[in-house]
């Protein structure tokens, strides 16, 4: 039980931080170009985490970033029904699986509220 809690928090904590992002990306990008705006956002969490090396860095926003899509899209209240999934195993899903699960979430959602005639 504990796990799945710290699971949660860990898989919450990377949501907020692509919202973050993603925030800080759309406001650069108002006055940027797309490119240098990653860049410009980049550098900013560079400034905020000292001594974090490129790769690291890549690859604590490509994990926050699936996150975040996958929550976006599907609902932040699900994050609280994730039992056996860690934001490792999640940030491991390839883009098209993100995008499957999205899809079939979706899909079940709209059935649902679908009334019968």
């Amino acid at each position: 039980m504990q796990n799945e809690i710290t699971n949660q928090d860990v898989i919450t904590n990377y949501y907020l931080f692509g919202k973050a992002l993603s925030e800080r990306l759309e406001h650069h990008k108002k006055s940027n170009p797309p490119y240098a705006s990653l860049l410009l956002v980049n550098e900013e969490v560079k400034e905020q985490i000292p001594n974090i090396t490129d790769t690291t860095l890549w690859k604590k926003v490509e994990r926050s970033r699936k996150i975040y899509k996958l929550f976006l899209n599907i609902g932040e209240d699900k994050i609280q029904r994730v039992r056996s999934f860690s934001a490792l195993t999640i940030s491991k899903l390839r883009k098209e699986d993100i995008d499957s699960i999205i899809l079939t979430i979706l899909k079940q959602k709209n059935q649902s509220t679908t009334p019968v005639t």
